[in-house]
């Protein structure tokens, strides 16, 4: 499809918005140093306006609280000094949590150890494996702080351009028909979701998981079922996205495919894997029981209607810092994530019956995308930067439908941004306008985002039992 020269002028202006908005967020941020004396200023009441305007704009980019955390487990695995505060083994974790008082990460002295230290083994890593796959390069470049979060930006810049240029890809052969872009507009969304997008490690999985999507529809059965290993290998939970592709093969009795897809998952998963515990040994095992102990998280939809709740009923919940979040704990805390882990079980069975005779890549996208929403939106975790997973397949099924869908998920892009980090503070005090808040971002992300499945995806059969995938190009 050759682009008309409006088109081209078009795609070049958003990748030069998205150039110059990556640019400020790796190269426009204070030092940690500049940071803490802003924020003395700000809470001894010595900032002003217009004089200081600039220094709280570079503030935004220095929230690197996440990247710190990546540039500490990094130094300490490859043996160089490192932050005390963020390598930490699970019994310390656990203690500091209980005390209610992780610190300041300031104030804990960096050590450098007498040889590397093993990863889940000698401290706790919060991730999967696959974190280093995005963590470690720049780590291996970067001789500081400030310089390591400007390469990790860069990278989980390009990742995302390299995602949002699949999805791209994916519409055009869904359709020669004139259609708003896909690039342009995940570009809009990358840039309106904030910093979350390149200061978490979570553009590398919105690149797998658009990548899955696209060798699903390209009918490529092993290269589907490594990357479904590489997703859980490096997140876990975006590797649910495989499901509802996986469904229209079955439907479609495609046995010999589903079997090249299992045993390419099986295979990569015992590569990745193996290694993995063989360095860290039971440490890994300790560190899945560490993220299931995690309180209900605040930003989840439970712990949103439990903050408005307790407007009336105090002791149904209250806040509390653990697992690197805030959580909510009390009494209707388990009551409510119950309740609602329950509606997920029930609209995944609804998902998956629909998603079953599914085959264009509009419909595949779709569903990939929707059952990782309604995990994020029903569920008892949902931290910011999930929403980074499927931006490109928001884009892509967003571009499929028209200007209108897309203007709508910009708006849910913007609510999120609000959500963290505009609301986040009020948040972890359970300010009833902050779960209010959260709460309009998660009905109306799940809301766009059942729309769109219930538009894409047929109701019927579209093609006869064992044909091929519809074709896209």
């Amino acid at each position: 499809m050759v682009l008309s020269a409006p088109r081209r002028h078009a795609d070049l202006a958003a990748l030069l918005l998205f150039a110059a908005w990556v640019g400020f967020l790796a190269f426009g941020g204070l030092s940690r140093a500049e940071l803490v004396r802003l924020g003395d200023d700000f809470h001894a009441g010595r900032l002003h306006w217009p004089t200081d305007a600039l220094r709280v704009l570079r503030a935004y980019p220095a929230d690197d609280g996440d990247i710190r955390r990546a540039w500490a487990y990094c130094r300490a695995t490859l043996g160089r000094s490192y932050s005390t505060f963020y390598v930490r083994t699970p019994e310390q974790w656990q203690a500091a949590f209980a005390h209610g008082d992780l610190g300041q990460p300031e104030a804990w002295p960096e050590v450098t150890p007498p040889a590397p230290l093993r990863p889940w083994r000698d401290f706790l890593v919060e991730y999967p494996p696959g974190f280093f796959l995005a963590a470690l390069p720049p780590a291996l470049l970067a001789r500081t702080a400030e310089g390591y979060r400007t390469l990790f930006v860069l990278e989980m810049g390009a990742f995302t351009l390299l995602g949002l240029w699949l999805a791209e890809r994916l519409r055009r052969r869904q359709t020669d028909a004139p259609a708003p872009s896909a690039l342009r507009w995940g570009i809009v969304f990358a840039v309106l979701v904030g910093l979350v997008v390149t200061h978490r490690t979570d553009a590398l999985v919105l690149l797998e998981l658009i990548a899955l999507v696209a060798a699903a529809a390209d009918g490529r059965p092993v290269l589907a079922g490594a990357l479904t290993a590489l997703l859980l290998w490096t997140k876990g939970v975006p590797a649910l996205a495989a499901v509802p592709l996986l469904l229209p093969w079955v439907s479609s009795k495609r046995w010999a495919d589903l079997r090249r897809w299992t045993l390419a998952a099986a295979a990569a998963a015992t590569l990745l894997f193996l290694p993995v515990f063989a360095l860290a040994g039971p440490g890994l095992l300790t560190a899945v029981r560490y993220q299931q102990e995690r309180p209900v998280q605040v930003e989840s939809t439970p712990a949103a209607v439990l903050g408005l709740l307790r407007t009336a009923a105090p002791s149904l919940a209250a806040p509390v810092e653990s697992h690197g979040a805030t959580g909510v704990e009390g009494p209707g805390a388990p009551v409510a994530a119950t309740l609602f882990e329950l509606l997920l079980l029930a609209s995944w069975v609804l998902v998956a019956w629909r998603a079953r005779n599914s085959r264009a890549v509009g419909a595949l996208g779709s569903g990939a995308m929707t059952v990782l929403v309604l995990w994020m939106v029903l569920g008892r975790v949902f931290s910011p930067q999930f929403l980074v997973w499927v931006l490109p397949l928001a884009a892509l099924t967003g571009a499929l439908q028209g200007r209108r869908a897309l203007a709508a998920f910009a708006g849910v892009c913007l609510l999120s941004q609000a959500v963290y980090p505009g609301a986040y503070a009020s948040l972890k005090d359970m300010a009833p306008w902050a779960c209010a808040l959260v709460l309009l971002r998660n009905v109306a992300l799940g809301a766009w985002t059942v729309a769109t499945f219930s538009r894409l995806v047929p109701r019927t059969l579209t093609t006869a039992p064992g044909a091929p995938p519809a074709p896209v190009g």
